[in-house]
Parts: C-alpha cells; structure tokens; sequence
C-alpha cells in the first residue's frame, strides 16, 4: 500500500457552532474564486476523502468542503434517536457560516450522499440561494412506490449490521484501506484514492487510529433513512437547478439508489446523469468524469461574469487559523 503523499491544500478553516452547540469543521481548499462550490461525504466518511474529485475543480472555483456532525474532522457530538432531521437543519446553519466566514459568493453544491438527502430536503424547509446542486446519489426512496421502500429499508438494515460487526480501531490508515480494498463497493477506487479515504474516515487514539464516526451513529443513520421517504413528494418546490449523478446500474452494487435518481427524474424534472462502469463511489472511481459535470452544471446555472475566475487565479490565502460561527436559524 502506498503512503498518502497527496493531502488537501487547505488555505482556511473555519469551526462553525451550530445552534445546539454542536460544532462541525469546514476548510477551503486551494485559493480563492468569484464562483464557490461545496461540497460534503456520505454517511461515516469525510470530505477530505474526497479530494481526488475536489482537486479536479480548483482551476476554476473556489471549493469549500465540510464535516457533517459527528464525521471525518468534527468533534463529536451527541446523537438524537431520529438524527436525520439534526442533519438536515445544519445544513443551512452551515451555508450561512460559510458566507460568514469566507465571504459572499456565488455558491454551487457538490454532494455525495448523506449530504446530498440533506441538502435536497433542506432546501424545502430552510431554502438557500444555492446557484445549483450537483447530487451524488441521495439516498432518498420514492414514497410513490411502496416496494422499493420496503426494499430500501431491507438494504439499510443490513449495512447497519455490517456497520456494527467492522473493527473500531486499526493501527494506521492502512489497514482500513486493506478492508476497503476487499470490499465489491470500492471496486474500481485506485489504491492511492482509497488509503485517502481511509485516512480521512480516522482520527488518531490513544493507540493507534479509531472511526471518527462511531460505527453506533453511522449505524443509526442507516437504520432511520427510510424515514426520508417522507419528503418525498415535497422536492416539487425545490427551486434551485438540480443535477443528479448515478453509477451504472449495470454495475452498481446498491442499484436501488440509481433507481432512485430516475424516480426523481420522472417526478421532478432533475436533470439526470449516469457515470459509466461506476456505483455509489462515483467521484473516486471517475473523479475527472464526475468534476467536468459539476462544473459544466455550475457554468451552465452562472452569473458571473464569463472569465471571472480566470481573472482571479492568484487569490489566496494560507490562514489556518480556527474561527467559530454561531447561527441560530
């Protein structure tokens, strides 16, 4: 297994508390730009996991990534029974603190999974001026079709157990990445991509590395996803352009989830997009492909002036320092 070589390039950090006291951990990466986007990770990992995709954006945007609650670099807090609807309000509370932080831009989301569900039923209940939302997967079932809720329900249920029979703790990094690696939902994630992820899933212990979400909140946050189903019929007021990206259900190992996105296609009019030869883990098996229609989406959804960024190339920053945000929405 080879070490990991290729980190983040933060240029700031901001600690945002949000309004139950909970803290999440949010970095810019690279410099500066006239046109942002963010982006978040899927239940149990961590944004820095996805670098190998967030790199591909930096020539043109300013690109903002974030820990949900509990995740990758946040400290941890406590888990309500029914998490989902704590997630789901962060992520305005979040928004607001970025444009606090690091200032007023015109703002695209880029989110896989976990996030990406939150992010869709946020805009329904808290809305926020998103220029457009580029979404990996949400892991949302149609209440349309009863079946595939059943089915969904099945599914989380058994990652749940899975999630709570995997190891706590490992020795470095790459030990996970060996596990990942053995995996069929990695399959297609070069080595290189996927000790990225292990590292960024850890947090060093008092011996060795632990999960940085414990397996009982990534766990819990399977097992009550079927809930989402009941938000199902109000993405018809989302007002902001939406993108969906899907794996190729010819190889994907949860197809359900693609099945999912065309749903809300037919329903909803969201622009749909299928990554070939990919599954859940879209942006790590073709982190080129899954950027070039973010930012073709972002570009195509701009009003900022055409060569805005371009002009702005050498903007930048390396504060590293930690500032804290309370909003209270």
């Amino acid at each position: 297994m080879s070490s990991i070589s290729d980190q983040p390039d933060v240029t700031q950090r901001l600690t945002v508390e949000l309004s139950d006291g909970a803290t999440v951990s949010v970095r810019r990466w690279g410099p500066e730009r006239e046109r942002r986007i963010v982006l978040s990770h899927g239940n149990g990992l961590a944004a820095d996991g996805l670098w190998v995709f967030g790199r591909e954006l930096l020539t043109d945007f300013e690109v903002v990534a974030f820990d949900l609650r509990n995740h990758g670099q946040s400290a941890p807090a406590d888990q309500p029974e029914m998490p989902w609807p704590r997630y789901i309000a962060d992520i305005p509370e979040i928004f607001d603190a970025i444009i606090d932080g690091f200032g007023a831009r015109e703002t695209h989301g880029a989110f896989h999974s976990m996030s990406s569900a939150c992010t869709l039923i946020a805009q329904t209940q808290n809305p926020r001026p998103w220029a457009s939302l580029t979404l990996f997967e949400p892991p949302i079932a149609p209440a349309s079709s009863p079946d595939l809720v059943a089915k969904f329900d099945v599914m989380q249920q058994g990652l749940a157990e899975r999630t709570m029979a995997r190891r706590r703790e490992f020795p470095g990094p790459e030990d996970l990445a060996r596990s990942f690696g053995r995996a069929p939902t990695f399959n297609g994630i070069p080595p290189d991509a996927i000790l990225q992820l292990a590292r960024a899933t850890l947090r060093p212990a008092d011996a060795g590395w632990q999960l940085a979400c414990a397996a009982e909140i990534e766990a819990s946050n399977f097992v009550t996803a079927v809930d989402l189903a009941r938000h199902w019929a109000d993405f018809s007021r989302v007002d902001v352009p939406v993108q969906l990206i899907l794996g190729d259900e010819a190889v994907h190992d949860m197809p359900l989830l693609a099945r999912f996105g065309r749903s809300m296609e037919q329903s909803f009019g969201f622009s749909v997009i299928t990554c070939p030869g990919t599954n859940h883990f879209m942006q790590l098996q073709q982190p080129a492909f899954c950027a070039r229609q973010v930012a073709a989406f972002a570009k195509r959804n701009s009003k900022a002036p055409p060569g805005a960024d371009a002009t702005n190339n050498n903007k930048g920053t390396n504060n590293e320092t930690t500032r804290g945000s309370a909003i209270g929405v």
